[in-house]
């Protein structure tokens, strides 16, 4: 169920309410991965986005969610949230368009998670983190075609953290990367299409060699 309006100084308002069930998993005691029951999602998402100014463009959102396992067959994790799921997340980015230098875009966001269960039986739980994002662009003409030229530096304060977890094992969060993207435009668009495909230029993984999603055995020490 979704509910939005439009509110003054032309920012769209949403809010969501979500309750959902859907067919749970976990590792029995001979580590095989088998159903377990059904788990509830049942929640809160608000998101505000629009144009603050003719310059400054904001998207927020945030989630709140109450999740349980449902299968009362399984004392070790009726009632426990499922594993990697976190109660709060809340992402907030802004754009604003340098008056002073036409076509000049700079950009920040921010993405928080809150903590999450290791496993199904809730027996240890990874920290909450937050990420950080800069970056700028600038759309010109290039060989007399519109092109938008991209800077984005992803985990800028090269933050540690847990990108997602289950099952016995811990994936690794990005480190901190520039990403170089070029876009072309079609001269019937001016609009700057951030979603379309883009060409990319480069990419430098800046912190100490680590990947996303690279995964390690679950260890007590590790938490």
């Amino acid at each position: 169920m979704r509910f939005g309006c439009p509110a003054t100084l032309g920012i769209l308002l949403q809010v969501a309410y979500f309750d959902i069930k859907r067919a749970s998993t976990t590792v029995d005691s001979a580590n095989r991965f088998v159903l377990n029951g059904m788990a509830q999602y049942r929640g809160v998402e608000l998101s505000a986005s629009g144009e603050v100014t003719p310059q400054l463009s904001l998207i927020g959102s945030a989630m709140f969610m109450d999740a349980k396992q449902l299968n009362a067959a399984n004392a070790a994790t009726f009632g426990k949230v499922p594993d990697n799921t976190p109660e709060r997340t809340a992402g907030l980015f802004a754009e604003y368009r340098l008056q002073s230098v036409p076509g000049l875009a700079l950009s920040s966001g921010v993405q928080y998670v809150d903590k999450r269960p290791v496993n199904n039986e809730n027996q240890a739980f990874v920290d909450d983190y937050a990420v950080l994002s800069l970056g700028a662009r600038y759309a010109t003409r290039v060989a007399g075609k519109l092109t938008t030229v991209q800077a984005v530096l992803d985990n800028a304060t090269n933050n540690n953290y847990w990108s997602t977890t289950g099952n016995g094992l811990l994936g690794v969060g990005a480190p901190i990367a520039l990403k170089l993207t070029k876009q072309p435009r079609s001269n019937s668009d001016r609009r700057l299409q951030r979603c379309r495909p883009s060409q990319t230029l480069h990419s430098a993984t800046l912190g100490g060699g680590r990947k996303e999603g690279e995964s390690t055995a679950l260890q007590e020490h590790s938490l």
